[in-house]
């Protein structure tokens, strides 16, 4: 979706324009409202660690769910017969037959034989093994014992691989279980093919990755309702009390229309069409949010920009930096990225909107050659004068370091007008200032008064 409200549209609107604009978002039915359940409720839709949980219970046998290993065997029934879509770069087609062949599984049923005794599932399990400077979490680890099998699975709801995450669970497994048979589970709505990743969202180095199984929450929701039906049937395989079955049918397809609404493409298309709607009247947009006046984020980000920068054109970018940032890499002879030392205007927390902080961050991840994501130099210079000066409690051991950080608006903030929260704003921007202009001393004290040639 394009960024109507910073664009340059006329400032006049007529009423049948903001008729069409509702008219054609109305239009939608439940685009934004859809059937509430326990899930969304509790803001569980995008939440990886949730939809793990919640399926890492489904496939421990021993769980109280009195489903035994019936979960798991229709997942990896599932897993074997999926075939990918076609990669958009080659075009191919691959199987997960094909990739659990190498692991010398031949068949579906040599699969489901190496269930057998104790099986084992846990959860958000920490890498051992460090590949790199940081160790990772592995979202779902299965072992079975018995068959010395080890089963992987990343899970994959909103975001994107980064860190080589896949190689460096493989190395992981690699460690742990050297003889085992191993099976690894890329998972995500879409079943998008598996790239290992240096960063978040970076395509230039993407390495795909032919180890990994793929699977997508369209399956996963199959399984779901395969398990429901047997539950509904009056001859089920389970031996549970009626009670037990009715929370776990309960539970079961409040999951199942959550991850189709939400997940898949009953509301993903719906929000398409409401991007495309909103594309397609800037004006009656730009109208509407200048009328309410209302701390959204361009606002608030706006505001911030012109506080700290001093420039009235400024038009809503959420990173910005000061001169003394700027001047620092120039003048010592590095090129100049915003991503290197940063202004950052954002909603604070990651689980759901509680208002908006600012801070200033200090990365490495996007650091071209010959430093490919280390510290350059200059950067070395800061951080020795900040561990110095108290501004940093120790060296970061990782790409990226938050020097300060200030609360600017809470939850409720956001249900005011910007005229009401300017003074709340204003207030604690200066407390901002404050750091920020310690932190521009120290910068031009490393600064040469010349430029100097790299």
């Amino acid at each position: 979706m394009k960024n109507t409200t910073n664009e340059v549209v006329s400032a006049e609107v007529t009423i049948p324009e903001l008729d069409a604009f509702g008219n054609s978002l109305h239009g939608i039915e439940n685009a934004v409202n859809p059937r509430m359940n326990i899930f969304r409720a509790m803001g569980l839709i995008n939440q990886e660690t949730h939809h793990s949980a919640f399926f890492a219970g489904l496939l421990t046998p021993d769980n109280p769910h009195h489903l035994g290993d019936f979960f798991l065997r229709i997942f990896l029934e599932n897993l074997y017969d999926y075939r990918t879509k076609p990669d958009t770069l080659t075009k191919n087609v691959s199987s997960n037959a094909e990739i659990l062949a190498r692991q010398k599984i031949s068949s579906k049923q040599e699969l489901l034989d190496l269930i057998q005794g104790y099986v084992s599932v846990k959860k958000e399990v920490k890498t051992i093994t460090k590949t790199d400077s940081e160790s990772g979490r592995m979202d779902i680890l299965i072992e079975i014992p018995t068959s010395q099998t080890v089963i992987v699975i990343e899970n994959k709801t909103g975001t994107t691989t980064h860190d080589n995450q896949l190689q460096k669970y493989q190395n992981e497994i690699d460690f742990r279980n050297k003889d085992y048979k191993k099976i690894f589970i890329y998972l995500s709505p879409d079943g998008a093919l598996p790239y290992d990743r240096s960063k978040k969202k970076a395509t230039k180095n993407a390495k795909y990755n032919a180890d990994w199984c793929v699977f997508d929450y369209e399956k996963v929701c199959q399984v779901v309702q395969k398990t429901i039906e047997e539950l509904e049937n009056k001859a089920n395989l389970f031996r549970m009390d009626a009670q037990d079955k009715k929370i776990l049918l309960y539970g079961l397809k409040e999951y199942l229309d959550m991850c189709n609404t939400d997940l898949l493409n009953e509301n993903v298309g719906k929000f398409e069409k409401c991007a495309e709607i909103i594309d397609a009247h800037p004006a009656a947009v730009k109208k509407m949010t200048e009328y309410f006046n209302s701390p959204l984020p361009e606002n608030v980000i706006r505001y911030c920009a012109q506080k700290i920068t001093g420039d009235p054109a400024i038009n809503g970018p959420k990173v910005f930096a000061t001169k003394a940032m700027k001047e620092f890499f120039e003048k010592n002879g590095e090129n100049f990225s915003i991503a290197m030392l940063r202004c950052y205007v954002n909603p604070k927390g990651n689980k759901s909107f509680n208002g908006f902080e600012i801070y200033v961050e200090f990365e490495n991840v996007n650091n071209d050659s010959p430093y490919d994501h280390k510290w350059t130099p200059a950067q070395e210079k800061l951080i020795e004068e900040l561990l110095k000066k108290g501004k940093m409690k120790k060296r970061p051991n990782s790409s990226v370091r938050l020097i300060s950080a200030v609360s600017l608006l809470d939850a409720a903030d956001c249900y005011k007008s910007m005229d009401e929260v300017a003074p709340k704003l204003e207030a604690n921007l200066d407390k901002f200032m404050v750091q920020l202009n310690a932190l521009d001393d120290i910068l031009r004290s490393l600064t040469p008064t010349s430029l100097v040639q790299p």
